[in-house]
């Protein structure tokens, strides 16, 4: 046969799953496109998902994985942070200085104004502090060890207590408590799973008013 009488070589195409006809699949349909999008954009993702070509039944088996993945990530994902935090760097140390006994600890908190430690909060860190607060609501620290309580005191400033207390009882919104401890800088929490940072406390000692 000569060169010139040969027949062209078929190109091959892709076939939609499920199915025996051929259908050429956009680029931004591709499996691994719209893996990302539900990363970056969890909407863009199931728009993506039901707009392709693909069989029905591998649809709703993507959408059912992506949608307990949608749901984890904003439901857990604090939590998952935590822990790859811990697993990398260790549990958190010791945050208060437990080495002086409660009565000499708490003769060294000083009654702190609320306004001063928020505005100054980088002045006050590392200090004994005594500061009455109003308890807004529970949420988990970074760590994964020690709750963290959010809290408001008076002159409407909002600080995050990290609770290093070794015993006593849970606190709940709406408990009024006075905090013994050392002031942070900063202290980051998760509350369904948002990152929050605010000034705070590591709290040694607390006592709630009745």
């Amino acid at each position: 046969m000569r060169a010139g009488n040969r027949p062209a070589v078929k190109k091959k195409k892709s076939k939609r799953a499920g199915s025996g006809r051929v259908t050429f699949i956009e680029w931004y349909h591709s499996w691994w496109f719209i893996a990302l999008m539900f990363f970056v954009f969890p909407i863009g993702g199931f728009v993506l998902l039901f707009t392709s070509p693909y069989a029905k039944k591998w649809k709703a088996v993507f959408a059912v994985l992506a949608l307990l993945f949608v749901t984890g990530r904003y439901l857990y994902g604090g939590q998952i942070a935590a822990a790859v935090w811990q697993k990398i760097y260790g549990p958190a140390e010791e945050t208060v200085d437990f080495s002086i006994s409660e009565e000499e600890y708490r003769a060294r908190c000083a009654e702190t104004d609320p306004e001063a430690l928020y505005r100054g909060a980088a002045d006050f860190a590392g200090r004994f502090v005594r500061l009455t607060v109003t308890v807004e609501e529970a949420s988990a620290e970074y760590d994964g060890e020690n709750p963290v309580y959010l809290c408001r005191a008076e002159g409407d400033f909002p600080f995050l207590l990290r609770d290093c207390r070794r015993g006593g009882e849970n606190f709940i919104a709406g408990d009024v408590i006075t905090v013994y401890g050392e002031a942070r800088e900063r202290i980051t929490a998760y509350p369904g799973g948002a990152a929050l940072t605010r000034p705070g406390v590591n709290m040694a000692y607390a006592d709630r008013r009745k």
